[in-house]
């Protein structure tokens, strides 16, 4: 999950409905309120979406396989894109 430029930083956030959620930015030249991760969003309940916007999240970057996501769909809602990387072809440049 990517934010804009959050009004507070978080390094470990209580998302209702969601497993994990945590800042992974703090590493290298990743500032921290950058990148987030956590479990699948398929249970992330109303709460748990208002810290979500309160964060800014404007992407959500799905890793799990298209069954997954068609059994349990993520409840984002407002500006957040889902992106199927499984289904991104990717080219690598060397």
């Amino acid at each position: 999950m990517i934010s804009r430029t959050a009004k507070t930083v978080v390094t470990c956030a209580d998302v209702p409905g969601v497993r994990n959620f945590r800042d992974a930015g703090g590493v290298g030249s990743l500032r921290r309120g950058a990148l987030y991760r956590s479990g699948a969003l398929h249970a992330l309940s109303p709460e748990g979406a208002r810290v979500l916007k309160d964060l800014r999240l404007r992407t959500v970057i799905d890793l799990r396989a298209r069954t997954e996501m068609t059994e349990r769909p993520d409840r984002c809602k407002g500006n957040l894109v889902q992106v199927d990387l499984r289904q991104a072809r990717l080219e690598v440049q060397r």
